[in-house]
This record gives C-alpha cells, structure tokens and sequence, in this order.
C-alpha cells in the first residue's frame, strides 16, 4: 500500500547533535483509515 508520510525531527546538540524525538503522520484520511485497517488498528 502506498502511503505518504510526512515526519518530523527534532535534535538537540550536548557536545553533538542527537535526535530527541521523531513524528510521523499520514495526512490522507482515506489513506489512514485503510493503514490502520491493514495493521490491526
């Protein structure tokens, strides 16, 4: 099924850069409700 994601990264920089937190959402809500009825949810 292909979908499309869009995601965000947050980081942070003690000394060097590190990744803090990640976000995915599908924006499609057609697309989403066939995501979540393929994996279960």
């Amino acid at each position: 099924m292909p979908l499309h994601i869009r995601t965000s990264r947050y980081f942070r920089r003690d000394g060097e850069w590190r990744q803090y937190h990640h976000r995915g959402s599908i924006d499609d809500p057609s697309a989403l409700a066939a995501y979540q009825s393929a994996v279960g949810g």
